[in-house]
Formats: structure tokens, C-alpha cells, sequence
């Protein structure tokens, strides 16, 4: 699913937003995301162009920051919440990545798992199977939510219906693979699954 939206943001800027769920990079399952492109009048006439109101508009750049799309489209919040993670909330790595931020940037960490600051606390003691329980039960839980209000908003903009047809995050999957089993097979393991709908994770997360 994909949806574009322009505004105006100054007397001479347009900014286009694109808002999606979608395999975007191939990779074998979908993900969400946004890109915030910037057309203004006086651009560059090689530039790629845009109407807006009857007048053509040039781009001239864009502008991805949390304060930018917030203060232009913060209707599209639970999108730019989720940007980057599977359809079950978990942002690429979250072990590796996880342990790695937990432990040299807590305050990035934070952010880009949306946790709270006892959480953040908590989880740098977390060994790495501990760590892929905590975030299969966020999957079931808090992520849940978010993915559940995301899905519901980019439905009523494009018409469309989406349907899950994972049954593991594929982040988390690749992950307990390559952390638990073996690196041989690369970091994407799941692309290359059959039937991806009837996967288990390779270790027992429900103890």
C-alpha cells in the first residue's frame, strides 16, 4: 500500500509526502516507510517538476527529521513511528542492532524501539535470547498496537485492505538465525522461505 499527499509549507515550498507498506527493498517481506520530497518554485529547471495550483514547482531537496514531518504531517505519525520495521514493528536487527545501541547510545536505543526509559535500563543486562523474548512478546503486545493504528490509517487513504500473511517478524527471524544458528546463510534467511506463513522461529521464545 502507498500513499502520496502534497502541502504547501511556505509561500514558495511544496512538500511531497510519500507514505507506504510495501516490499520496497526486495527483500522478501513488507515493511513500513515514508520519503518527504521538496519542490519550490524557484528551483533548478533541470530538476524534476511538480504542479501545484497551477504553478510548477522544481525539487529542490527534502527532509525526513522527526521535527519536520511533525510539524508538516503529523497525521501520518504511526507511520513515521514504524519507519524502517517489519509488519510486526521490530526495526532491522534488533538484536544485534538492540544490543549494540543499548549499550553505546541508550538514548538512540530508546528511540528507535520506542521503549520507555526503565525498559532501556533493563535491557542492557539482557543477554541475547532474553533480548528475542522481550521483543516477540512487544510484537504481541505494545507493537502490536502501533502496527494495528498504522495498518487502519493507510486503509482509509488508499481503499485498500491489507492482510498479514507473516507468521514471525522477519527481522526477528533473520536475526535468531544468524545470531543463534549460523552466519553461513547471510542476514536474510527469510527472503529465501517457503510458505512464510506457517515459519517458526528457530528457538523456543514462549519460556
Amino acid at each position: 500500500m502507498k500513499f502520496s499527499k502534497i502541502k504547501r509549507i511556505s509561500p514558495s515550498e511544496v512538500a511531497r509526502i510519500t507514505i507506504s507498506l510495501a516490499d520496497i527493498c526486495n527483500n522478501g517481506h513488507d515493511g513500513f516507510g515514508y520519503s518527504c520530497d521538496i519542490f519550490t518554485l524557484n528551483g533548478h529547471k533541470d530538476e524534476a517538476k511538480l504542479l501545484y495550483e497551477g504553478k510548477i514547482y522544481r525539487e529542490s531537496g527534502g527532509d525526513r527529521s522527526k521535527e519536520f514531518m511533525l510539524q508538516h504531517f503529523v497525521e501520518f505519525e504511526p507511520i513515521f513511528k514504524l519507519d524502517g520495521c517489519d509488519i510486526f514493528g521490530l526495526p532491522v536487527y534488533p538484536l544485534m542492532n538492540g544490543a549494540h545501541w543499548l549499550e553505546k547510545n541508550p538514548e538512540y536505543a530508546k528511540e528507535e524501539f520506542r521503549l520507555t526509559d526503565s525498559e532501556v535500563e533493563t535491557l542492557r543486562n539482557y543477554k541475547p535470547l532474553s533480548l528475542a523474548k522481550f521483543w516477540d512478546k512487544m510484537t504481541k503486545t505494545r507493537y502490536k498496537k502501533e502496527v494495528s493504528e498504522a495498518i487502519k490509517l493507510l486503509e482509509s487513504l488508499t481503499n485498500e485492505k491489507y492482510k498479514i500473511t507473516e507468521s514471525v517478524s522477519p527481522h526477528l527471524y533473520n536475526d535468531i538465525h544468524y545470531v543463534f544458528i549460523t552466519e553461513a546463510k547471510g542476514w536474510n534467511i527469510h527472503k529465501g522461505e517457503k510458505n512464510k506463513n506457517k515459519l517458526q522461529y528457530h528457538l523456543d521464545l514462549s519460556k
